[in-house]
Order: C-alpha cells, then sequence, then structure tokens
C-alpha cells in the first residue's frame, strides 16, 4: 500500500478514544466520612478493591497461652471487652504460635483463622456465655498445627454505616458511573437472607438520572458491577445504601465517574513488571555467557534502555517493593516492608490513580500481599496463590486479559511473579536447557551449587518466553506505541559467591544488582546507562515519563535526565541486609557496615567483591551512612501515627504462600 494512501487512511480513521477517571469518591467524599490517609479496602475471593462503605472487624478480646493437648485440641473462654455478643454476631478469631519451650518465646506466626457465629451453636466451637461477655471456643487440630500452646484473638464484625450520602459534584461531560460492590461474608448468613444494595444519583434541575436496586445472598461472591451512561449535570449527590444483616458484610466500592480525555498528547499507559529474584548479571543482555533473555534483549534492551547498575534498597521481597512504591529506603518507614492505612506516605500507585489512570495489580501474594500495603492506590489488585509449577503464568494471562478489557483506558498495571524465585521450577521444554553449559557458569560459584543455578537459569529462560508473550499482545492489541514498560526485579540471589545461599543474608552485588529496563515514549533505544541508580529512583522517573507529579518528599530521583544524554550529580545509595547490615555505594566505591566492622570495596577494581579495600574514603562513606541513618529515624517519627498498630494480619493463604517459599518452616 503506498505511503500516501496509508496515511490518508489512518486520518480518515482516527484513533479510539482513551478513557481517564475523572472523579473517585473515597471515603472522604461520603457522610459519615471515614477519614483514613489510604482508605479502606475489602477483599472478596482473590480480588481487593478500595471501598467508600464496608463493616469494621475490631478486636474485643484475647487469650495467651492456651494449652494445646495431644490430640491438638485447646479450649479457652474469651472475655469480651468493650462488646456484648447477640445472637447472629459474627467473630474472626486468630490462631497465633504461642510461648515456645523458653520463657516469653513466641514466634508471632499465624496459624489460621475461623470464623464463629453465635447463631451456629450446634457445631460445638461457638457459645457465649455470662450475657454475652464470655465467648467460649474449641480449636481443632488443623487450626492448633502443632503447636504445643497458642494466643487467640478474637475479632468482632462491627457493622459500618448502612447509607451514604456523597458531597455535591459536577458531571462537566458526558460521563460514565462505575459501581462495585458485593458480600465479604456472604456464607456467614442463612440461606433465606438477602442483603438489598441500592443506589440512587440525583442532579440539579434533572432528578434521578440513575438508579440501581440489587440483592445478593449466602451464594453471592466476588465483587458486582454496574455502570450508567450519564449526561453533563450540575450539583449531583450519590447516595448508597445496603439493607441486611451485618455478618453478611455489605461492601460498597469507590464509586468512579469515566469519561473520555481531553488531552491532545495523551499520557502514555504504564505496565510495570517485577520478576522476583531476578539478579542482573544473569540476563543475557547483560554480558552473561547463557541465552537465558532473548526476549527481553530483542524487545526491551534493544528497543529500550536499560540502567546496567541497578541497586536495590533491601534483598527481600517486601522491602524492596515497598522501596520501589514509596521512593523511601526501608529504613526511613514507621514499618520496613509495609504501610499502614494511617501512614502519610503516597505510593506509586496512588500517584497515577489521582492523575486519572485506571490502577490494577496482578501479584503471588505472600511478601507482596496486599495487607502488607500494596493495595493502596489499586482500583484492583488480585492475589495468585503461590504455585509450585505454574508461577508467572496466571500472571501474564491476568494481564493479558486487562490489556483487552482496558485497551481504551488509561492504565496503570503491575504485574508481579516469583517465577524466578526458589525453589526453582520450569517446564518439560526447559529441561535440555544449559545442561553442556557448565563451564560457562560463575567460577566463583561452588560446584555443590551448579545444579541449582542451571535450574535458576532456566526459570529464567521461561519467564523471559512468559514476558514476550505479553508483550506480542501488547503489540497485538495496537498498544505498544503507547505504553511505557518497565521491567526489573526486586532483589538478586546468592549461590555461594561470598559462602551464602540465597538473599536477604548480605548485601553483595549478586543479591543488590538488578535488572531495570524501561521502553516507550521518551526513551532512546539501545542505550545502556551506566550510572550508578536505586529502586528509589524508578517512581520519580516512571512519573516524570508518563507526565505525572511525584510527591515532594521522595529520597529517590528521576533518571529522565540521563535519559535525554545529561549527567546527573553523583549521589549516595544505601542498602541494608538481615540483621541490621547496612551498606552506602558512591560511585566506584561501596562500604559495609554490620556489628561495627567496616568493609571497603572498589568495584571497578574488584567488581566480584572478593578484596577489602583500604582506602581514606572510608571515614567518609561512614559520615555519609550515619546522616543517612539520622534522618531516616527523623523521618520514622514524622510518619508514625498515634495509634497505629503494629499488627499486620497474616492470612491463611499467605501463610501457606510463604511456607512453600521457604519463609517459613513446617
Amino acid at each position: 500500500m503506498p505511503l500516501a494512501l496509508l496515511a490518508a487512511l489512518l486520518v480518515a480513521c482516527p484513533q479510539p478514544e482513551v478513557r481517564e477517571v475523572t472523579l473517585r469518591l473515597d471515603g472522604d467524599d461520603f457522610e459519615p466520612k471515614r477519614e483514613i490517609f489510604h482508605g479502606s479496602v475489602a477483599t472478596l475471593g482473590d480480588e481487593s478493591r478500595p471501598t467508600a462503605m464496608q463493616p469494621d472487624l475490631v478486636v474485643v478480646g484475647r487469650a495467651k497461652g492456651v494449652k494445646v493437648d495431644e490430640a491438638g485440641f485447646a479450649n479457652t473462654r474469651v472475655r469480651l471487652l468493650k462488646f456484648k455478643a447477640q445472637r447472629g454476631s459474627l467473630f474472626k478469631v486468630g490462631v497465633h504460635r504461642g510461648p515456645g519451650p523458653e520463657e516469653g518465646q513466641n514466634d508471632d506466626v499465624l496459624l489460621g483463622h475461623q470464623f464463629l457465629h453465635t447463631a451456629r451453636m450446634e457445631d460445638g466451637y461457638t457459645q457465649v456465655q455470662s450475657g454475652g461477655k464470655r465467648l467460649a471456643i474449641r480449636l481443632g487440630p488443623k487450626t492448633t498445627r502443632g503447636a504445643k500452646k497458642v494466643d487467640v484473638v478474637v475479632e468482632a464484625l462491627q457493622a459500618g454505616p448502612t447509607r451514604l450520602r456523597s458531597d455535591p459534584f459536577r458531571i462537566t461531560r458526558p460521563s460514565r458511573l462505575e459501581l462495585e460492590f458485593g458480600l465479604q461474608y456472604p456464607t456467614e448468613i442463612d440461606r433465606w437472607v438477602e442483603v438489598g444494595f441500592g443506589a440512587r444519583l440525583t442532579c440539579e434541575g434533572l432528578g434521578t438520572v440513575a438508579e440501581l436496586r440489587h440483592t445478593l445472598g449466602f451464594e453471592a461472591s466476588g465483587w458486582h458491577d454496574a455502570h450508567f451512561d450519564l449526561a453533563p449535570a450540575k450539583e449531583c449527590v450519590l447516595r448508597l445504601s445496603a439493607e441486611g444483616p451485618a455478618e453478611a458484610g455489605a461492601v460498597w466500592g469507590v464509586p468512579r465517574l469515566t469519561a473520555p480525555t481531553l488531552e491532545e498528547a495523551q499520557r502514555p499507559n504504564v505496565v510495570l513488571i517485577s520478576l522476583d529474584t531476578l539478579r542482573a548479571d544473569h540476563l543475557s543482555s547483560s554480558g552473561y555467557a547463557r541465552t537465558t533473555s532473548p526476549a527481553l534483549d530483542r524487545e526491551l534492551a534493544q528497543r529500550g534502555t536499560s540502567f546496567a547498575d541497578t541497586s536495590t534498597t533491601f534483598p527481600l521481597t517486601s522491602h524492596a517493593h515497598m522501596s520501589l512504591f514509596t521512593s523511601l529506603y526501608p529504613e526511613a518507614l514507621p514499618q520496613p516492608g509495609s504501610l499502614l492505612r494511617q501512614t502519610p506516605v503516597v505510593t506509586l500507585p496512588e500517584q497515577f490513580r489521582d492523575a486519572g489512570y485506571r490502577t490494577a495489580a496482578f501479584t503471588e501474594d505472600a511478601l507482596l500481599a496486599g495487607r502488607l500495603g500494596f493495595w493502596f492506590g489499586f482500583d484492583q489488585l488480585t492475589e495468585r496463590a503461590f504455585s509450585a509449577r505454574d508461577r508467572g503464568r496466571e500472571i501474564f494471562e491476568a494481564g493479558k486479559r486487562y490489556l483487552r478489557e482496558h485497551r481504551h483506558d488509561r492504565f496503570f498495571l503491575f504485574l508481579h511473579t516469583y517465577k524466578t524465585h526458589a525453589p526453582y521450577r520450569y517446564g518439560t521444554d526447559y529441561e535440555e536447557f544449559f545442561r553442556d553449559e557448565a563451564a560457562s557458569a560463575n567460577h566463583r560459584i561452588p560446584a555443590e551449587q551448579r545444579d541449582l543455578l542451571d535450574a535458576y537459569d532456566r526459570s529464567i529462560r521461561e519467564a523471559d518466553a512468559q514476558l514476550a508473550g505479553f508483550l506480542r499482545e501488547l503489540d497485538r492489541l495496537g498498544l505498544a506505541e503507547q505504553t511505557l514498560i518497565v521491567v526489573l526485579s526486586d532483589h538478586g540471589e546468592a549461590f555461594g559467591e561470598h559462602g551464602i545461599l540465597g538473599h536477604g543474608l548480605a548485601g553483595h552485588q549478586e543479591q543488590i544488582r538488578v535488572p531495570f529496563v524501561l521502553r516507550g515514549p521518551g526513551v532512546p533505544e539501545g542505550l545502556a546507562i551506566p550510572t550508578p541508580v536505586s529502586l528509589v529512583d524508578v517512581a520519580p522517573t516512571v512519573l516524570e515519563l508518563a507526565g505525572v507529579s511525584p510527591p515532594a518528599d521522595i529520597q529517590g530521583r528521576s533518571l529522565v535526565p540521563l535519559l535525554r544524554g545529561e549527567t546527573l550529580t553523583p549521589t549516595p545509595i544505601f542498602f541494608g541486609w538481615i540483621g541490621n547490615g547496612t551498606g552506602v555505594r558512591l560511585g566506584r566505591w561501596k562500604l559495609f557496615f554490620s556489628d561495627g566492622r567496616t568493609q571497603l570495596f572498589d568495584l571497578s577494581h574488584d567488581p566480584e567483591e572478593t578484596t577489602p579495600a583500604d582506602d581514606q574514603s572510608i571515614d567518609s562513606l561512614l559520615e555519609i551512612l550515619r546522616t543517612h541513618a539520622r534522618d531516616a529515624q527523623s523521618r520514622r517519627e514524622r510518619l508514625q501515627r498515634p495509634g497505629a498498630t503494629d499488627a499486620i494480619e497474616i492470612s491463611t493463604k499467605m501463610e501457606e504462600s510463604l511456607r512453600a517459599l521457604g519463609y517459613l518452616g513446617d
């Protein structure tokens, strides 16, 4: 086809409109107000969404050191504080591993939880005594999980408001109202009971312009969606209601208004992909002798820009990803690796949400679970249970479905998989890869770890193929040219180079150095940037490329000047590891500080960190490290909120995933 004719057809067939989110009505926009910095989130099935209305679970009793008999059963009576149980009351009972053999020892591991319903006394597990002030609980072997003693925490479901009225708002252009609702505990209500959901939108001079009536019962599961197309209007008010038993846990998601964008130069979509535990030097694009990443090399490194010397902040999944999302080092947060609802820190997905993006995430839970704070800012977050063999496949398939469903929306999509995390698994198609290439493996890796390394490399090769399938779908849908793709990892993996296996236990390059590759609008092709950078720099860089202003009080900086061929003033890069180890990188110099001892390495002459250097730089780097520690303490104190709890609930599914990944013992 002649180019002139092709150009004429493109003019005659304009690109489909791109929709943006113009308004979200969260808890702060309704009466009665629910003012929490990050807002409330509810999980229905595997999917979590922000909410405007939901019931609360409030701790009403505890029992510590409950003895478990030889058969695995335990009995206790918990006194209910500031709560009187009634017939129909619903309780959530969390069972934690109690004091161990030594006095006061407590592993603080959630063994499981169960719901107790006072209307179902026949099961022998629940009994209300003394006018509703005591709850008799019997636990079985499946819940005590071999513990000798357990701690029991009882939470009562307290109904939230049943009616909400929004603050007035305007509809400035033809829009769509999107509503979401459901039941958190549908199986806890009787078969004949239903919950009625109602929504009514009224606008000045128009009366009722949209109305919803819907009932849900014990078979209802997951989220239910509805939408209405609206004309411009002023002084609009949305009313939401939920009528039914409190134990059903009626939930209204945050209502949204979406409309075609008015921008002439549209901001790009953003897809952020985290391949957990992928060390940078095992990518063939980084010079690795094995061809582990042909698709990433061809589709991203050659068509985009690689930051060849990127450091994680802490070689653990939760800590590193929270740095990625907040542009803060772990030690600057009140709880490293997690974020409470009260903590006033704006996350990367929240920035995109507030800029009109539709936001979504698909993860493989465990240390990246929503309940650790990773769900803040996402319109939807779906957590897949850890799978030994099929890791990655479901995540990328879910990502492709999202692309198809939201190809006409402006979106921020986050995908995360443990595909390259131990235990290393790969399909039968990859069993023969790298069997005859032992000589190409790192000479510093002990011979007894070579089989493990081969399995790791095969898992990388399969992850690369999964990534390739996702990129092909992006191309097929015509989204590639308008989408910023970011691929990175949270930390690397050690195979005995410094006497350590795995990650989290030291600050050497095999655990600290991670890939960071960009492709899309504003990103040069085929560029490899050697400047040392950190994961805290990713968020401000991606936000600037998308035309979104980053938060003011962050520790990272935008790397966009480097993409333009400019230089940046060298800045210290900090990292830590389990056991209070800390370190700092400044240019060629890398300093370790642990247990009062220091080690200095010159990475320009000793990239494998085999021989500590003796240089006058030690004192200046130590002072930089001390200044950073003081700044981190000051930030923690500013961010800590009175009454903020330290408790982060670990679900049974999350605990099983942690156990499968090797983080918890049997």
